[in-house]
């Protein structure tokens, strides 16, 4: 929740845009707020994707400002996408994320295209490999490992907790995300397992 709401607040910050939060999901709620307040920007997370590509309420508001979707937390299909743009035709951007509390936002689909089940490539200013769990050699393309990251909006450690912090951070400042993936020639970040509860 926190990383969502980091994310949320530098996305809306970076462009100068108001930033509109509900407490809860509440299917009328939602669908209204996106109408009246003219939403062009839509971070949801995939059963929220879901809902408006097959919920026939959606059907009775007029949703046609919303141009960029972002979607983090789960890996998203080319079905569910496929869906979502062929009933809202005039969307430009169906992205996808990856952040967590520890580094902030690290990968993003582009504006100029996403891959299916991809959280996207590496953001500006980061640094990403991926390692063998066991003996912590960096993997090449198409091979599954631990992803670290790091870059300058990674934590220092966690708060009066240097146990905690020396199995996150590595002595090289590595973040041990605890998510295993790999990443393809394009530089596109697949995550396909939670190694770390």
């Amino acid at each position: 929740m926190l990383m969502g709401k980091q994310f949320l607040m530098g996305l809306a910050l970076s462009r100068g845009a108001e930033l509109i939060t509900l407490r809860q999901f509440e299917p009328k709620t939602f669908l209204q707020t996106l109408e009246d307040c003219k939403v062009t920007v839509a971070p949801v997370v995939p059963p929220l994707l879901l809902f408006l590509a097959k919920h026939p309420m959606v059907d009775n508001y007029k949703l046609s400002t919303v141009v960029d979707v972002i979607a983090g937390g789960a890996p998203v299909g080319e079905e569910l996408l496929s869906a979502l743009k062929k009933r809202f035709p005039h969307i430009k951007h169906v992205r996808q994320g990856y952040g967590l509390t520890e580094c902030f936002s690290t990968f993003l689909s582009p504006f100029y295209g996403s891959k299916p089940n991809s959280c996207g490539v590496l953001l500006p200013n980061l640094e990403c490999k991926v390692v063998n769990q066991e003996t912590m050699a960096p993997l090449g393309p198409h091979e599954d490992g631990e992803i670290c990251i790091r870059g300058p909006t990674v934590m220092k450690g966690y708060l009066n907790n240097p146990e905690a912090t020396a199995k996150t951070i590595d002595h090289e400042g590595w973040v041990h995300t605890g998510d295993a993936g790999h990443y393809d020639e394009d530089g596109y970040v697949y995550i396909v397992d939670r190694i770390k509860s």
